[in-house]
């Protein structure tokens, strides 16, 4: 568990929960929630994620790169590594983040 196991325009499978088109958010502890169907990512959003020891935030923005993260997106001050990445590449990277150990969130668009 805590991991993408399958993704694809339009589904991806979190462990073993399949998520038809909704766009998903994994805090650190590795709990899924989803997020509204936007294609512009927030500050707010991504604060709202951040915890003291927050390594990396990875962004998914879309199969096609339509999402768009805000230009301010991390906190003044923030130590944390932020990578936006097309939604295939940001799930490999957070599978592989997390299977080094490494404390990372996820943000990511499920289509476009």
């Amino acid at each position: 568990m805590g991991r993408i196991s399958y993704s694809r325009f339009g589904l991806t499978i979190y462990g073993l929960v399949p998520i038809p088109t909704l766009d998903i958010t994994v805090n650190q502890r590795g709990v899924l929630w989803f997020r509204p169907k936007t294609h512009l990512i927030q500050r707010e959003e991504i604060a709202r994620l951040l915890e003291p020891d927050t390594e990396v935030v990875v962004i998914g923005i879309g199969w096609d790169r339509i999402a768009r993260v805000e230009a301010d997106a991390l906190p003044v001050g923030s130590q944390v590594e932020l990578k936006v990445l097309s939604t295939p590449e940001a799930f490999l990277l957070f599978n592989l983040l997390k299977s080094q150990g490494r404390r990372a969130v996820l943000i990511a668009h499920s289509t476009c």
